[in-house]
C-alpha cells in the first residue's frame, strides 16, 4: 500500500497511500490540511475534510484505499486551481 494510482489534473498519477492504509487498520483519522499564502503577513488554512478510513469486508483493500487517495487527489486539485503557483509536490506524481 505505498502508493495508489489515481487521476490528478486529467493524467494517470500515482500518489503515496501509506497514510490511509495505517488510518484504516488503527481507527485513526486523515486529516487534510491546505495552507496558501494571501499577501505579505496573511495566510489561509483551510481543513477541507477529514477522513476516517476503515476497511470493509468483503472488498478489495487496494481498491478501498485507490477510492481515499483519489477523494484526496481532488481536494488537491480544487488547491491548485484556486492557489496555481502555490502548490509544489516533493515527487513526480507522473513518473512511470
Amino acid at each position: 500500500h505505498s502508493s495508489a494510482e489515481v487521476t490528478f489534473l486529467g493524467d494517470p498519477a500515482r500518489f503515496p497511500s501509506g497514510a490511509f492504509h495505517v488510518a484504516a487498520v488503527t481507527g485513526c483519522p486523515v486529516l487534510v490540511l491546505l495552507s496558501a499564502k494571501l499577501g505579505t503577513r496573511r495566510y489561509r488554512l483551510s481543513f477541507p475534510k477529514v477522513f476516517f478510513p476503515a476497511y470493509v469486508s468483503g472488498r478489495d483493500k487496494q481498491a478501498q484505499v485507490q477510492e481515499w487517495v483519489q477523494a484526496d487527489a481532488t481536494l488537491l486539485e480544487e488547491f491548485v486551481q484556486e492557489f496555481p503557483v502555490q502548490c509544489f509536490i516533493f515527487h513526480d506524481v507522473w513518473a512511470r
